[in-house]
């Protein structure tokens, strides 16, 4: 699951390149728009982006420097470049930035805009592939650090904060004793055999480390085989007063970036140890004394919910009642509700996982496991039968069936209906429907 943001001042633009990528469905990508660059920058505080396709000219901040932003922000964030104008000496500056991947005309056909954004995600995983994650560390010096972790972690919350400061001096714990914490807990989900145990456990933490080490601050701890506690602050400010205009501000941008930024750990385990785990993410921000409560409760979460399948994506405060082993159904249930409920409405996979408590990349891998269909193929058939239905009545105008099934122009809807059923919207009606 790629994210993918479209960036341009002209709204038309945004809206047509969104359905365009909406429905080359076989990428099974996560679409956001920004209708300026600065909505963009906004919008990468917030999720961690892989792909930005953006015009090159647009007022206040053009693309060019847009880009400079990002690469200083995102390294790894790929580009395409989308204009009307063809100059020479900004593709220049575009590909000394570096991270171009592609540079087109808003001219192109459909097919040119999805295969720059295949290249774009080749790319991007050869990408992945390459970078090394799992380093060599002294092992007699982690187990030690990891006894004193526990310790100072999971038993001290009753200490007070200047006994909590020493503890945590001692144990190497790059926290603060006397601010909140954020707590997520990781459970592995493969049978591991002894002498392959602690390797690819290191190796996931490492993992883990890297994706969470731009952001905020870190230490992982192990309540018990099979699980790990993680307790992380917000790298970006150093203010003790958590009551702080300052402190608020990095506080609400690292829990609402941890989600996409666990997730991304967790495909990464998946891909390059071949080691599925699942999370649980906190619902809030607690004080240390409180962590050892909080630590047990998402732990508990996992346990309780291991009838549900593998690589879970827990996040929030819900609680999995006793009769949620039929969860899985139940989740399927819930989408296909809410889908038949809101055809006219926003069905991102963002806002369909909200629903369920999981990540959208969990939510789209379990539902084509459990259906035999992507979830886009599920809401485009869906909206297609609706769309069916109201041509044969014939009491709404195309434009208006267009909105009523989601689509947020008509010539867009008449393209896709075309292509699903090889008549027009109006041949359709004109011919009386399926009769």
């Amino acid at each position: 699951m790629y994210r993918v943001l479209i960036v341009d001042d002209e709204p038309i633009i945004v809206n047509g390149i969104y359905q365009i990528l909406q429905q080359a469905m076989h990428l099974e990508l996560e679409l956001y728009r920004a209708y300026h660059a600065y909505e963009a920058l906004e919008r990468l505080e917030r999720t961690r982006i892989d792909l930005v396709v953006s015009d090159i000219r647009m007022p206040g901040m053009d693309g060019i420097e847009l880009q400079e932003k990002i690469l200083a922000r995102c390294p790894w964030c790929k580009m395409v470049f989308l204009t009307g104008y063809n100059e020479f000496d900004y593709m220049q500056r575009a590909l000394r930035n570096g991270g171009i991947v592609d540079y087109l005309l808003k001219n192109e056909d459909d097919e040119l805009i999805v295969q720059a954004v295949e290249k774009a995600l080749c790319q991007i995983e050869q990408q992945e592939r390459a970078v090394e994650r799992v380093r060599r560390a002294d092992a007699k010096h982690q187990s030690a650090l990891e006894v004193l972790r526990h310790s100072a972690l999971l038993d001290g919350g009753e200490r007070d904060a200047g006994t909590r400061r020493t503890r945590f001096a001692e144990a190497e714990i790059p926290l603060s004793a006397d601010r909140s914490v954020w707590v997520m807990a990781l459970r592995y989900d493969s049978e591991l055999e002894e002498r392959g145990r602690e390797p690819l456990e290191y190796a996931c933490s490492n993992i883990f480390g890297e994706f969470l080490q731009p952001t905020c601050a870190y230490v992982s701890v192990q309540p018990e085989p099979g699980y790990n506690i993680w307790a992380v602050q917000p790298r970006s400010h150093t203010a003790e007063d958590e009551s702080s205009e300052e402190a608020e501000k990095a506080w609400d941008n690292l829990v609402s970036r941890m989600p996409s930024i666990a997730e991304a750990a967790q495909e990464a385990c998946r891909e390059w140890l071949k080691l599925p785990v699942s999370l649980a993410l906190g619902g809030r921000v607690c004080d240390w004394g409180d962590f050892g409560e909080e630590a047990r409760r998402l732990c508990d979460w996992l346990k309780r919910s291991s009838s549900c399948g593998s690589e879970l994506f827990l996040q929030g405060k819900a609680e999995p009642s006793e009769s949620d082993g039929d969860s899985m159904p139940r989740m399927i249930r819930v989408v296909h509700e809410y889908v038949a409920a809101n055809l006219d409405g926003e069905l991102s996979l963002t806002r369909l996982a909200e629903l369920v408590h999981h990540s959208p990349t969990y939510l789209s891998r379990t539902y084509r496991r459990l259906s035999g269909a992507t979830l886009f193929e599920y809401i485009a058939d869906r909206r297609m039968n609706e769309a069916k239905r109201l041509l044969a009545d014939g009491k709404l105008k195309i434009h208006e069936i267009a909105a009523a099934v989601g689509y947020e122009s008509a010539p867009h809807f008449t393209r896709f209906f075309k292509k699903q059923f090889g008549l027009t919207p109006q041949e359709y009606r004109d011919r009386g429907g399926d009769k």
